[in-house]
């Protein structure tokens, strides 16, 4: 079984730890790294989610007997999702810089 909470935690150690030797190569690669993985499984929480409410939608239509095309339902679903997970990918990448640059100027490093 996949601990969640381990992987995270290093992934975080390591993002810290390429920051704190001066590593840029090894603190981009895993900046962007985790950036992709935020995205992808923000991606597949909020799509996941979204087909069960699609799916109620069209349960709650066939019992009144309404006929009703799924295609805008998943056209919007799509289109929520990939704003969404876009606005999500942009927030990740600024925010992981900064808050790098505030733990800095905080001392936060100097501490541990």
């Amino acid at each position: 079984m996949i601990d969640a909470k381990a992987l995270v935690i290093r992934a975080d150690d390591e993002f810290e730890a390429a920051w704190r030797q001066r590593n840029w190569s090894a603190f981009v690669f895993l900046w962007l790294r985790n950036c992709a993985i935020l995205t992808a499984a923000t991606f597949v929480l909020v799509c996941v989610c979204g087909v069960f409410g699609v799916e109620a939608t069209r349960i709650y239509y066939f019992i009144k007997a309404v006929e009703t095309s799924v295609l805008p339902l998943y056209s919007g679903l799509w289109n929520y999702v990939t704003s969404f997970t876009i606005v999500t990918a942009l927030m990740c990448l600024f925010s992981g810089l900064l808050f790098m640059i505030v733990k800095e100027v905080c001392g936060d490093f100097k501490a541990r």
